[in-house]
C-alpha cells in the first residue's frame, strides 16, 4: 500500500534528487518504493531541467498538485 508523501519529505527527495544520487538509493534512503519515487518526481516536475540536465523537481510544486487531486477526488 502506498503512503501519503509529506512535505517534509518532498524537501528530503529534492535534495538527495539534487545530489545526483541513483533513484534506487534515494527510495531505499527514504523508504519507498523506486516506483513512488518516479511518480513522486513526475509530480513535482517543472518543465525544465536542472543543472545535472534532469528533470527539474520542486517539492512545494508537487505537494499543491497532490492536495489539488485528492481534493477533486472528494
Amino acid at each position: 500500500m502506498r503512503r501519503i508523501v509529506t512535505l517534509k519529505e518532498r524537501r528530503q527527495l529534492y535534495h538527495l534528487y539534487e545530489q545526483e544520487l541513483p533513484l534506487r538509493e534515494i527510495a531505499d534512503h527514504m523508504g519507498f518504493s523506486e516506483r513512488q519515487i518516479r511518480y513522486e518526481l513526475g509530480r513535482g516536475f517543472t518543465g525544465q531541467r536542472n543543472e545535472y540536465g534532469r528533470p527539474a523537481y520542486d517539492p512545494v510544486l508537487a505537494h499543491r498538485d497532490y492536495h489539488a487531486k485528492s481534493f477533486r477526488k472528494g
